[in-house]
Order: structure tokens, then sequence, then C-alpha cells
């Protein structure tokens, strides 16, 4: 075979892998069997000797339309210096778009991530076009890991003779003395025109307990059902396809109601009238309902993510919030109250701290006693850090606690103590006798925004389909939308419908994965009328504009320009921002994007600090 276009890369083996980007290499769709890349693997700037390891290198593709292709093969040119090359299949080839690659060194009990990278197949203009693709070996290996954890949910039918091969059978018989099996001994022994069945079971256990297995496809011991089945139905297995493939690269299960319910929705009623992406969408009729995805989705918060769905409403009439609730290890939720409220100093005990005491002694109650600190009292709180979660991890001071009481009667500026409203009644885990001893650090927290609305936070969305996006990336606290929690090891999708007056709502194409660009360029915008800090903005491949800012307040009145970006960033209509007023504490929609630049939504107050982000597709 003649390669006609090759493209060369080096990956120097890493603890944390490698992350190589786009490599410059364009093929096409009629490069079938011509185009290839050279992969040099190196440890330490040298190239791996595959000869002096048990580890074989393993390549993994992701296309732009979801197929997935796994351990695609590799041709070793060079073992003992690492060099492998990689024909860019007939089946893959033909997936125009950006493709995502995955090497890595695996062995029968490791695995090394070795590098990331990504290349481009574009269209020819002579192909038809191809169906999704995803790799059987994937969605079986799936299948296995959700059957194990989930039993209950796939019983099977019985084994029978039938099932097994006639190797399978040689291999079960125990051969004696004169090399008869215990089946023929057991024929011998008066059972004579049994069959291999009517041997099976007839068999004992050690403890003469009879074992066979029953109609509904569990193993039983003298008549007593057992926890552990005999084999799931091809039924359950096509079924188990299906929820695999319902997801693909998605985090999200059934986005697309591709079960054909509402898996992972319940709170939803499924529609098949009103579809915009996939089999079905989800729909809710309901006055100021906060629903959840059933499912938990496991996130790495130093990743960056993209959250989108489409959504229409039937009269576009009330507002809608969708984002992300943000939950620890233990799959406890995480709400402001967990997390400091404000920048201010950590405080420290002076007196110890029991359950049922209602004054807390401080060395400083300066943050508590904030004349700009407007909440009402019974919002406002205490939170001592030095939280472990169940597996023993030991959170900072400043991040993560659930060691928080809300509801303050007074603060005594001159004797540093604050008086609960109600006795503080958790126990510290550290000390036998469950006291925060003298010295333990303290902070303010408040009730607030129990949840995240990273894509839509009182929008009132329109009676046509309407894409809608938001990137998670990073970790924050309360103040912030389009982050994750400190504390955060999982998520589920969050839904407030109709907040203000009844209306009828669609989702469809719900979608969140992780964002290919870990590192994007971002342009600063050039501020104006008094404002200072910052106005940051980037645009993706897929054409989706984000534009984050951290602003202090200049010119107050609604409507005040506040930067200008180019207009091919811009939206074809104005998108309100979910932001946050870090000097009041609270959140609302006081930035707009419009179709001229960033401008004022709501009157501001002059010297406040305002951060916010938003992400929208353009084109």
């Amino acid at each position: 075979m003649v390669i006609l276009k090759n493209r060369d890369i080096a990956a120097d083996i890493k603890v944390t892998g490698v992350d190589l980007g786009n490599i410059g290499a364009k093929f096409y769709t009629e490069d079938e069997n011509t185009a290839s890349i050279t992969l040099y693997i190196k440890y330490n700037g040298l190239g791996f000797d595959l000869t002096q390891s048990a580890m074989k290198p393993k390549l993994d593709l992701f296309t732009l339309d979801g197929s997935i292709f796994l351990d695609e093969p590799l041709e070793v040119v060079d073992s003992t210096s690492g060099i492998i090359k990689y024909t860019i299949q007939p089946d893959v080839i033909k997936h125009v778009g950006s493709v995502n690659a995955k090497l890595f060194l695996t062995s029968e009990n490791e695995s090394v991530h070795v590098a990331n990278f990504q290349f481009d197949i574009g269209d020819s203009g002579i192909d038809k076009a191809i169906a999704k693709q995803i790799d059987v070996n994937l969605i079986d290996n799936a299948i296995m890991s959700i059957i194990e954890a989930n039993p209950d949910r796939f019983r099977g039918e019985a084994f029978t003779f039938e099932d097994f091969t006639s190797e399978q059978l040689e291999s079960l018989k125990v051969k004696g003395d004169e090399g008869s099996s215990a089946y023929e001994v057991w024929l011998q022994q008066g059972n004579t025109d049994k069959t291999v069945n009517d041997y099976l079971l007839s068999l004992k256990g050690l403890d003469g307990s009879k074992v066979t297995i029953g109609s509904d496809g569990y193993w039983y011991i003298d008549g007593i059902k057992q926890t552990t089945m005999a084999k799931p139905s091809q039924a359950e297995i096509d079924n188990m396809k299906l929820y695999v493939q319902s997801r693909g690269q998605n985090l999200v299960t059934n986005g697309t109601g591709l079960l054909g319910d509402n898996t992972n929705f319940s709170g939803f009623t499924y529609k098949q009238d009103e579809v915009k992406v996939g089999r079905g969408s989800f729909y809710t009729g309901d006055l100021r309902k906060t629903y959840q995805s059933d499912e938990f989705i496991p996130v790495d918060p130093s990743k960056s993510y993209l959250l989108s769905a489409w959504v229409k409403s039937k009269k576009a009439i009330s507002q809608q919030y969708f984002g992300h609730a943000c939950y620890d290890i233990d799959r406890n939720a995480i709400y402001p109250e967990n997390l400091e409220s404000g920048n201010y100093p950590v405080a420290k005990l002076t007196k110890p701290l029991k359950v049922g005491d209602t004054i807390i002694y401080l060395d400083n109650v300066s943050a508590w006693a904030d004349s700009s600190w407007t909440l009402t009292n019974d919002k406002k709180g205490v939170i001592l850090w030095g939280y472990k979660d169940s597996k023993g991890y030991l959170f900072a001071d400043r991040t993560y606690s659930r060691y928080n009481k809300i509801g303050i009667q007074s603060v005594d500026v001159t004797n540093n103590t604050i008086t609960l409203s109600s006795a503080w009644d958790i126990p510290y885990k550290d000390t036998q006798d469950g006291v925060f001893p003298i010295g333990h650090s303290a902070s303010r927290t408040n009730k607030g925004g129990n949840y995240n609305y990273s894509v839509l936070s009182k929008v009132v969305v329109p009676a046509t389909w309407t894409n809608y996006s938001g990137k998670v990336l990073g970790i924050g606290g309360s103040e912030a939308t389009n982050v994750f929690r400190y504390g955060t090891t999982y998520i589920k999708l969050l839904f407030i419908s109709n907040y203000d007056v009844v209306d009828e709502v669609w989702y469809s194409g719900i979608d969140f994965r992780e964002s290919v660009e870990t590192n994007p360029e971002w342009t600063d915008a050039i501020l104006q009328n008094g404002y200072t800090g910052s106005v940051k903005y980037y645009k993706d491949r897929n054409s989706l504009v984000t534009v984050k800012f951290d602003l202090t307040v200049g010119l107050v009145a609604a409507g005040t320009v506040i930067a200008s970006i180019p207009s091919n960033y811009l939206p074809t209509v104005i998108r309100p921002v979910p932001s946050y007023n870090i000097t009041t504490n609270t959140p609302d929609l006081f930035i707009n994007i419009t179709t001229t630049g960033v401008a004022v939504g709501k009157t501001l107050t002059q010297g406040n600090k305002i951060q916010g982000q938003i992400t929208y597709r353009v084109g």
C-alpha cells in the first residue's frame, strides 16, 4: 500500500499525559488507505523501547458526529525507538470534521494515558452521508459494567443444556481413574438412559443441598432463591445497548429521548409531538417547579464542560432556569451555606464551641458586622472549617464545609460574639467529645441561590426552538454561576419551570460533555464609561462565543455601554447574562450582551463589583 499523505508527531510519556492539541493535519474523505500518522513515543526525551515493556500501544478515536472507534490497528515501525504508524481506516476517513484521538500504553494489568491530539477530515464532496458509528466493544463493556452494578434490573432466562457448546461440556467433565467422566460413572450407577440435564439437576453441594436454576433465571439452593442470576435475556441486553447509545460522548443519559420514555428525567413528561433533536422531548406545564435529572454525573472540576439544550415554550410569557446542581463525593447537595460568603480574613474561636451553645466567641466579628451585608438575619450564618468527607479528605479553610449554622440573632462588636437564633447542633468529628477547640477557623456564610444557573436565568424562552448553551469551567464559591462549587464531585442537571406565570416548555437534545478547548485564547475588550476590571471573550471552532467579566461599576444607568466586541462575536438578540454582585451578595441579570456590545442591563451602584459569564452560538 502506498501512503500519499503522512503526518509525524511525538509524545513524551508523563504522569498526566500530554495534550498535543490539533496537529495541523487535514485529510479528506477520498484519502482511503492513503493517509497516515506516524507517532514517536518517548520517555524522558528518548524513544520508548517497546520490546522492553509488556505494554502495547492502543489508539482510540472520537469523531465530530459522535462516532467512536476503539483500539484502531497500529503498525510498529521501529519497536526499539517507539515509532508506530496509524493508517486512517476506511470506516474512519468517511466521518467529516475534527477527530479527537487518545493514545495509551496498555497491558493486562495497567494502562498509561500517553497523549491526546486532534486532526481534521475534510469533505471531498463525493461521498454520501455516513451514519453515526459506535465501536461494539465499547457498548458491550459498558453493558457488562451496568449489568454488574444493577443486577436486580436485568433478570435473565435460565441456562439450559442447549446453551452449552460441546467444548464447554467436555471441559466440565470430571475424569475418573479409568478416564470415565462423572456423568458416565453416574450412568453406570443405575441411571441408564438419563440425559446430561438430568445429571446436572441431580448434583448436590458438599452439605447435601440441591442446586437448580429457576424459571426466573436465578440460582436456587434447596428451593430457596439466591441473589445471583443465571444470565440476562437478549431483550434486556438490547435495552442496555440502547441505554449506552443514548449517551455516546454525551454525559447525559437519554438527553435526546432515544430510550423512548422519560428515563433520567422522571419529573418531565416524555413527548414526541414536539422534537428538535433525537426521538423525543421533555415537557412541563407546571408553575415554579424545580426538576433535576435522576442520575449523578461525575465531573472533574479542573476541566471545562459545555451544557446545552434546545428549548421552546408555547406562549413565551414565563421565565425559565436551566443549569446544574453540585454534589460532593458523598452525594450531599452543596449549597451557599456550605461555602464562604464574601472575602474576609478567617476568624478564630476564642472559646470552645459545642452542641447546644447559642453564643459563638471569636477574635474578630467584623465580617458579620459589615453594613454592606444587607441580607436579613435569618439568612446570615456561621461556617466552621476543617470538614472531612467520608473518604477522609480534609477540605482547606475557605473552600467547603458542612459545619454551618444559618440564623443570627445579633452581633456584638465590642465583645466579638455572635448570638445564634437557635443552638449549634453539629458535633466536630475530629474530637472525641465533638467540641470545636479554641483557635478553630470560622467565616461568615449565608443562604442564597441553591443552584448554578449556568445556561438560563430568568430567560423568557421564545415559542420557536432556540439553542442555549453555557460553559462550566473551574472551581469557585457561591458567587459564580458558571463554575463547579468547592467540593464538587458530581452534578445533576437543574431546571426551574415557569417561574412567574404558567406556560408550557419543552427541552430537546440535552447535552453535557467535556469541552475539547481547555485552554482558550481570550481577547480583552476595551472598557468604557468608567468601568474597571476586565471583559474577555473568545469563539471556539463550533462558533460558540463565551464572554466573561469581572467589573467594578462606573456609570450606572441601564443601557450604558461597558465594552465593545467585534460584530462577528455578537448575538442577533439581547442575551441577559447570569451575574453576581459580590458587594451586595446578590445574583441577577445585571449585564446584557447586546447586538452592539456589553451593556448595563439594570441600574447599578457605582463601585459595586460584578462577575458573570455567558456562552451563546453565532452564525
